[in-house]
């Protein structure tokens, strides 16, 4: 008998836990706070020309825009960026244009992306639970998935 060989390829691309956010903060003052809850250091950055510009099976901002909505959202967005704190994640904060953003995802001023290796469901729910923690957030809900995105009442 001949044994076959199975390669099973591991996803090595990287992950984003996208959350979208209620509030009625500036942004910076949005990024001091998560900054003091989080423990990381975001900082005024350019938009990431960095993030893939094609939708893969993994979760991304990009689910939530279409291409050409994305090129304008990277050149309106305001965004606060930590990549050093933890590296292996990259954080981002980008607040929502909401002349360009579709209707679905309005309700929220700002996303939060998490760019990690991997996620579970329960480091998200940890993430978002510490968010949460936040006096200037209203409410968080996580966009990450199809699912999820699906769920969101407008």
């Amino acid at each position: 008998m001949k044994l076959k060989r199975v390669q099973l390829e591991e996803s090595t691309g990287p992950h984003d836990l996208v959350l979208g956010i209620v509030s009625d903060v500036p942004i910076w003052k949005l990024g001091w706070d998560l900054n003091r809850i989080l423990e990381i250091n975001l900082k005024k950055e350019d938009f990431p020309q960095d993030l893939p510009m094609e939708k893969n099976k993994a979760s991304s901002l990009l689910t939530l825009f279409e291409p050409q909505q994305l090129e304008s959202f990277n050149q309106s967005a305001a965004c606060y960026e930590d990549s050093l704190t933890h590296p292996s994640q990259i954080y981002l904060l980008l607040e929502n244009d909401l002349r360009i953003s579709p209707k679905k995802i309005r309700a929220f001023r700002y996303f939060f992306v998490i760019r990690t290796r991997t996620i579970t469901e329960k480091e998200s729910t940890d993430w978002m639970q510490l968010i949460k923690e936040s006096e200037h957030i209203r409410a968080v809900v996580d966009l990450s998935t199809e699912e999820n995105l699906n769920n969101i009442q407008y």
